[in-house]
């Protein structure tokens, strides 16, 4: 079975041609990271784990740090600073890398010792030389390896825009979705007792949210894509996505109130594992497989 962590004499070497589980990995994970760095999007450790076909999110200690050793002796051979490039891959309830990323930090003590918010801003300090290295595809041909491709062969094409909208009126699996998840906070980890969601929230720009909750200063918005939405649609969901969440902080600055702001995109299936890259590339926080109980009795009459 091939071994998912080096042996010193591994470490020493890089893993550049190697056969061990974890070098093979880390090859596959490097262009990953290239592409979001260029995006200026962060991962999470198990949505990089998903995109890789990884079991266990776990499982990438020992790839992400033959990265950053790779990088130290490329950055030794050209005289040149490398950033960390896996200060990218982060947790997604702290926002920081895992512990074992603080021997790539300058100052480890003090990242170890630090306060969580403390550890955001080196973390946030060191993205930002991330963000600004104009050197990535460099990088990956000194290693022999090719830039992670755009699009996947098997992508869908972008969706077309919708003429009229969305001619037809709404489905009634996309109502009761709406009206479930706004009846259903927990859904999107909020307190199961918080007050009800408001469907088809009303935003400054016209637009509107299928459902939006408000837990003190938060705001946090749900797009909802039901069981029979096709991957264009998915897709839409997706962009949909990034301007909400746009739209929303924007709403939040005019009224001038703290920036507190999420928006989740609910599926009412799994996510196409062909979208797992755009997920990644865009950032998107999905919740997936959200199925309406057939006793569920939707608002307005939309239940059967």
């Amino acid at each position: 079975m091939s071994r998912n962590h080096p042996t010193k004499k591994e470490k020493a070497k890089g893993f550049v041609g190697g056969t061990a589980l974890y070098q093979q990995r880390a090859a596959q994970a490097l262009p990953i990271l290239v592409r979001q760095a260029k995006v200026h999007q962060p991962v999470f450790y198990k949505a990089l784990a998903d995109e890789m076909g990884i079991p266990f999110a776990l499982n990438l200690n020992h790839v992400l740090g033959a990265i950053g050793d790779e990088l130290n002796r490329l950055g030794e051979k050209w005289r040149v600073k490398i950033p960390p490039i896996q200060c990218l891959v982060i947790n997604q309830q702290t926002g920081i890398p895992s512990r074992g990323f603080s021997s790539f930090v300058t100052d480890r003590e003090a990242f170890l010792k630090g306060t969580p918010q403390q550890k955001r801003q080196i973390i946030d300090a060191m993205l930002a030389d991330v963000f600004a290295f104009g050197r990535w595809d460099e990088v990956l041909a000194a290693v022999g390896l090719e830039p992670a491709k755009t699009r996947p062969r098997n992508m869908p094409p972008l969706p077309p825009p919708m003429e009229g909208g969305f001619g037809g009126g709404e489905s009634e699996d996309h109502r009761r979705l709406k009206e479930y998840v706004a009846a259903h906070p927990e859904i999107v980890g909020l307190p199961a007792n918080l007050k009800r969601g408001e469907t088809e929230f009303g935003l400054p720009s016209a637009d509107c949210i299928d459902v939006l909750f408000r837990n003190g200063p938060a705001w946090i918005g749900a797009e909802v894509k039901s069981a029979i939405s096709s991957e264009d649609d998915v897709v839409r969901g997706m962009f949909q996505y990034i301007k909400y969440r746009a739209l929303i902080e924007a709403a939040q600055k005019y009224q001038l109130e703290a920036v507190n702001a999420r928006v989740v995109l609910v599926l009412g299936k799994a996510l196409p594992a062909k979208l797992l890259w755009a997920k990644n590339l865009f950032g998107t926080e999905i919740i997936e497989d959200v199925r309406v109980p057939a006793s569920f009795k939707a608002r307005d009459g939309f239940a059967k």
